[in-house]
């Protein structure tokens, strides 16, 4: 088989679960391709809307109990989430594919021709990714960011890899095209679950990725695309073109977003959004601002 979306969702991401099947059917260059979601706490209820959108489903709870159990974090902050544990696992949990599209759960697409530009860069035996690198997100001239990705850097690692990765953008492992024979996800895999055997850090799965492409380029090559195929709600809000309705990059020429990442606190409720023509709009961020 060629191409699948995979995604993942418990019963709290479901609504926005919800608006990234819908935005997928809605282009016509992804609208045929098959999803499959991650079960990882959906209710009855929730996988019957699923299965009436063609959705396919695996419930991951067995697997999860296979999985050496994370270590307690001593700081009490939350731990990897399964769903990220797996990621790296995404042949063998959905075989039969030739490429493989990630899609959190909290994304959704807004333009068409985005989906084929990942996956042609997967073809070409890349990894398809966004680093989190755009002239409207503060991190870009932040040094508190840098000390902050340096520290994390080297708790996960050491002090050299610190240095070498931390002046790096992030990488951000929301949304990724890969082809399922490619070497990336034996040494995602296998980077991941050193880390945790030290720590259990929330974002271990992304730093693990990001060392991954950064030091081992050469075993595990990418292709960068540009930010509005994956756009960070948390690190800049987009601008709203009031007469159609699209979110676009906060930043001349305002181009359209393609893919609309709900991070952090863009999840529910509304934001105050600028417009491009100067007004102020309040509106949910999320797939036709959560009406469905």
């Amino acid at each position: 088989m060629g191409a699948t979306v995979v995604s993942a969702a418990d019963s709290g991401y479901f609504h926005l679960l919800q608006g990234l099947v819908l935005s997928l059917k809605a282009q016509r260059s992804s609208a045929e391709l098959p999803v499959t979601v991650l079960d990882v706490g959906l209710a009855e209820a929730e996988c019957a809307w699923l299965e009436a959108q063609g959705v396919a489903r695996i419930a991951v709870a067995r697997i999860a109990e296979r999985l050496p159990p994370l270590p307690e974090r001593a700081d009490g902050k939350p731990k990897l989430s399964l769903a990220q544990r797996l990621r790296p696992h995404i042949p063998d949990l959905v075989p039969g594919h030739a490429l493989y599209l990630w899609m959190d759960a909290d994304l959704w697409l807004q333009r068409e021709g985005v989906i084929p530009i990942y996956l042609k860069a997967a073809e070409q035996g890349r990894m398809a990714i966004v680093p989190e690198i755009h002239l409207a997100y503060p991190s870009l001239f932040s040094q508190r960011q840098y000390a902050g990705m340096f520290k994390t850097y080297e708790q996960l690692f050491d002090r050299a890899t610190a240095q070498a990765l931390a002046q790096n953008p992030t990488i951000n492992s929301g949304c990724f095209a890969l082809a399922a024979s490619a070497p990336h996800w034996r040494l995602w895999a296998e980077t991941l679950e050193g880390l945790l055997r030290r720590d259990s850090f929330y974002y271990a799965e992304q730093f693990a990725l990001n060392h991954v492409l950064y030091s081992r380029g050469k075993e595990a090559p990418s292709r960068f695309l540009p930010a509005g195929f994956n756009w960070i709600c948390h690190q800049a809000l987009p601008v709203l073109d009031a007469k159609t309705g699209l979110l676009l990059e906060p930043a001349p020429p305002y181009p359209p977003l393609g893919i609309v990442h709900l991070t952090v606190g863009a999840k529910a409720g509304e934001r105050e959004l600028r417009a491009a023509d100067g007004s102020r709009v309040k509106r949910s961020l999320k797939y036709r601002a959560g009406n469905y």
